[in-house]
């Protein structure tokens, strides 16, 4: 690597906001914490801007619902089992 090429890569991307510019952008809309990182970023963008990871909102949000229909059936099960048991 040449010296040029190393002062190139110490200069910022000419494209990419500052992190303050992002801030202000970002109060200004609905954000949740990326599900891979947990910074704050804008509801339902595809890639995180921050670590790169794809994000498929409607995926993330229906594996958490099941899991805890699941875990909740269980309870009622186990409860339902304990009490079986002291009736008969």
């Amino acid at each position: 690597m040449n010296s040029q090429e190393q002062e190139d890569d110490d200069l910022p991307d000419p494209e990419e906001p500052e992190e303050s510019d992002q801030d202000e952008y970002l109060g200004s809309m609905d954000t949740e914490p990326c599900p891979f990182c947990k910074r704050q970023i804008a509801e339902g963008v595809d890639v995180c801007p921050h670590c790169g990871n794809f994000i498929v909102w409607e995926d993330h949000r229906r594996s958490r619902w099941l899991l805890i229909t699941v875990l909740v059936l269980l309870g009622v099960f186990l409860i339902g089992l304990l009490l079986w048991g002291r009736v008969f």
